[in-house]
């Protein structure tokens, strides 16, 4: 049961996500760069820790 409900459930957030970014009107491709090079900056960051 858990199994149909988990198999399920992730393709739904999934496609949710999809319909939430195709209907937003922020300029998306500008956010997910932004975010991208915060996150290598981070990642840089973390490196010499690790």
């Amino acid at each position: 049961m858990i199994e149909r409900i988990s198999a399920g459930l992730i393709p739904a957030v999934i496609a949710l996500c999809g319909v939430l970014i195709l209907t937003s009107k922020k300029p998306l491709f500008d956010s997910f760069i932004s975010g991208a090079r915060r996150g290598f900056s981070t990642a840089i960051e973390l490196f010499p820790t690790l």
